[in-house]
């Protein structure tokens, strides 16, 4: 997996023009822009792109927009096995009949549901290592930090 940051919106548009990503993970603020614009407008050159907004906060409205451009939407914090199973479950639901986009994770009172429990890796597994294996080599991330959380 090759992992590429960006620290500001310009970068990060640069950066997918000349390296254009099998996913996009991008923050919902991004100074005067946001996650969402940057979605948008790395999706018009590639539609094909799989795409995860976070944010501090759950809202109902980012949420939809974020659907409607076909992106995920996960509230911040999250755990790395819930970010993990996030990324795998936007790049694999890209497949036309996986229908609709739905978003993998919602904050309510602290807390964490899934909203979409079906969702198991064809291999399960606790090890971060094992698990970043599986998913190496066949994917390249642009992350907004370059790291994952944790």
């Amino acid at each position: 997996m090759r992992v590429t940051a960006a620290g500001t919106f310009s970068e990060a548009k640069s950066l997918i023009s000349s390296h254009p990503p099998t996913l996009l993970v991008a923050a919902i603020r991004l100074g005067m822009y946001n996650g969402l614009h940057l979605v948008v407008r790395a999706k018009a050159v590639m539609p094909e792109m799989a795409a995860l907004v976070t944010s501090a906060v759950h809202d109902s409205g980012l949420q939809a927009d974020a659907e409607a451009v076909g992106a995920t939407f996960v509230v911040k914090p999250i755990s790395e096995r819930e970010f993990l199973a996030a990324i795998l479950q936007t790049l694999f639901r890209r497949d036309p009949q996986a229908g609709p986009i739905r978003a993998p994770f919602e904050r309510r009172s602290g807390d964490r549901r899934a909203l979409n429990e079906s969702f198991t890796p064809e291999r399960r597994t606790s090890d971060r290592r094992r698990l970043l294996q599986f998913v190496a080599p066949q994917f390249r991330v642009i992350s907004r930090t370059g790291s994952l959380p944790g």
